[in-house]
């Protein structure tokens, strides 16, 4: 089976990257009782700490970049979604488990689909 992609589908990439990284996120602030809860927010806080993530990879490295990474998610969600700060590391974890569950599911489709 042969897939061509057109050099002009990175905007599909991208819609589909934030939309598998935004709705995880979404969900949860629905489920913690987030006082930012739409959309637009839910982005933005993607978009902040992706770009954290890629700078403290970049700029630390190794497992330090990775708990680094950690607590700045979580304070980014805290100051953009208004979740509490003690819940705003649980909601951080929530959402890693939301989005890994999704990539789990795709792939189990995409095995049946292959199949």
């Amino acid at each position: 089976m042969e897939v061509n992609f057109s050099t002009n589908s990175w905007w599909l990439g991208t819609l589909l990257i934030m939309a598998l990284t935004t709705i995880p996120v979404k969900i949860g602030a629905e489920m913690f009782g987030a006082l930012n809860k739409e959309l637009k927010y839910c982005a933005l806080a993607v978009v902040l700490g992706t770009i954290s993530a890629i700078l403290l990879a970049k700029l630390v490295g190794g497992f330090l970049a990775f708990v680094l990474t950690f607590i700045a998610i979580s304070l980014i969600y805290w100051q953009v979604l208004q979740i509490s700060f003690a819940w705003s590391f649980i909601f951080t974890i929530v959402v890693v488990l939301i989005q890994l569950a999704v990539i789990q599911g795709l792939g189990q489709f995409g095995e049946l689909i292959v199949s």
